[in-house]
């Protein structure tokens, strides 16, 4: 059997966005490859089928062993060559995508992990948010979001979960779970909820890989560089101070999601912030 080292430079999008084609890879080969991962986030692979070994680092000489060695670009090469990541990825590594839509394995552990912070007793719908953006220049003001949890809990009663970003402040909405997830753990919580709403982050590629209905806030970014097609929409950040236009665009944005999946209910209008 082949024995194949995958290496992901970057973080949890790299590796969420590497793995439709590390899928296709295996299957390509008939499943007569083992394929080690090495990524800083390579616990997002565990249970993985297509994977055998994984490691967050490996030293020279241990790379010598591998019959083939691919080592995949960051996000931002990716969309500077004008690809979404997921193809660039394929690419790579010479095969033919059959889906494109990331998936991750979770387990009944990492569930336990979720449930240490008793989502249970949040009512519905839960909306994790992910304040933060790739970009330093292109956040989304903390204004905006402030009004948009007051909006989403007035209006539509919704449980606030805030998950990101690591470096930045609790909004002071819902749950504070800022700093306190890992990119798997973040992936577990984020499937307890019922919506995600991310900027420029890897929360959009996590919500993505477990089925969490995803509401993107993108600074111009082409939406084909940057999303996953399936139970998603985006919508045009705009810059301070029109906190209502973009609080607004999102709600907007909710409802279209709700009514594309058949679930709107009692949110055939947009409501007023």
């Amino acid at each position: 059997m082949r024995k194949v080292l995958i290496e992901i430079d970057g973080a949890a999008a790299e590796a969420v966005c590497a793995e439709p084609a590390i899928r296709a890879y295996k299957a390509a080969h008939f499943g007569q490859v083992e394929v080690t991962v090495c990524s800083r986030c390579c616990d997002l692979f565990r249970n993985h089928p297509a994977v055998g070994q994984m490691t967050s680092e490996m030293r020279f000489e241990e790379t010598e062993g591998f019959d083939a060695r691919y080592c995949l670009e960051t996000l931002e090469a990716c969309r500077a060559a004008g690809k979404h990541p997921v193809d660039a990825y394929a690419e790579q590594l010479g095969v033919t995508l059959c889906d494109r839509m990331p998936w991750l394995c979770l387990d009944s552990l990492d569930m336990v992990r979720a449930q240490r912070f008793s989502l249970e007793s949040l009512g519905h719908p839960r909306i994790a948010i992910a304040p933060g953006s790739d970009r330093m220049d292109k956040r989304w003001d903390a204004a905006s979001w402030s009004r948009l949890c007051e909006v989403l809990e007035n209006k539509l009663g919704a449980s606030i979960i805030q998950i990101e970003p690591v470096e930045g402040e609790f909004l002071g909405h819902g749950l504070n779970l800022v700093g306190r997830l890992g990119p798997r753990e973040a992936a577990a919580v984020v499937s307890c909820c019922d919506l995600l709403i991310a900027e420029e982050n890897g929360c959009l590629d996590l919500a993505a890989a477990v089925q969490t209905p995803l509401v993107a806030i993108l600074n111009h970014a082409d939406p084909r560089l940057r999303m996953h097609a399936e139970g998603a929409v985006w919508v045009n950040s705009h810059p301070a101070p029109v906190a209502e236009t973009c609080v607004e665009s999102v709600l907007e944005a909710i409802v279209r999601l709700c009514q594309s999946s058949g679930e709107a209910q009692g949110t055939n209008e947009s409501p007023e912030p």
